[in-house]
């Protein structure tokens, strides 16, 4: 049985449920992290650019000029994180307020895998359920409303049987 914790006590609820998972974690993502690998070869990236994951931890609110001695990053990733972080919207804000321009932030996360059979996607969202995992099903809609706010662009695509959604968000050079 999963403990349930205070309200706000988010950390700690994550570093117990996942406490045991960590040594098997490398091993077995590859099997229900799908999406990642896709989100990874997307990035774009060049040497000397700077690149920031982020994760369910302290994601909503921090100081990136107290943590990383930089205020940008070149490219933002949230790879499965979001379904996992109560303050999720705060995240994908938090994630943009640290976009250098021309920077892009990359999300995969869970979707609504309406395009399983029901009693797969049924033990799918149970078993999601089951380790807190809760799939942002208003990502797309939240994230291109937060890009269109700041006048960059958002593009959103399913993943085979909407397993899963990529997200990127861009910002203009300046």
């Amino acid at each position: 049985m999963t403990p349930v914790l205070p309200q706000g006590d988010h950390g700690a609820l994550m570093d117990s449920v996942y406490r045991g998972q960590r040594h098997i974690y490398d091993a077995t993502r590859k099997f229900f992290l799908f999406g990642r690998d896709r989100l990874i070869a997307q990035l774009d990236c060049r040497e000397g650019m700077s690149v920031l994951e982020l994760g369910c931890g302290d994601a909503a609110r921090f100081n990136s000029l107290e943590l990383f001695e930089r205020t940008h990053f070149d490219r933002v990733v949230l790879s499965f994180a979001l379904s996992m972080i109560p303050q999720w919207r705060q995240v994908i804000t938090q994630a943009l307020d640290v976009l250098a321009p021309g920077g892009s932030l990359h999300i995969v996360d869970f979707s609504d895998s309406k395009g399983l059979p029901m009693p797969l996607r049924k033990a799918l969202l149970a078993w999601l359920d089951h380790f807190h995992v809760t799939p942002r099903l208003e990502l797309g809609v939240e994230a291109r409303g937060q890009a269109v706010r700041r006048g960059w662009q958002c593009q959103t695509n399913n993943g085979p049987a909407c397993y899963y959604r990529l997200v990127k968000v861009t910002q203009p050079s300046n």
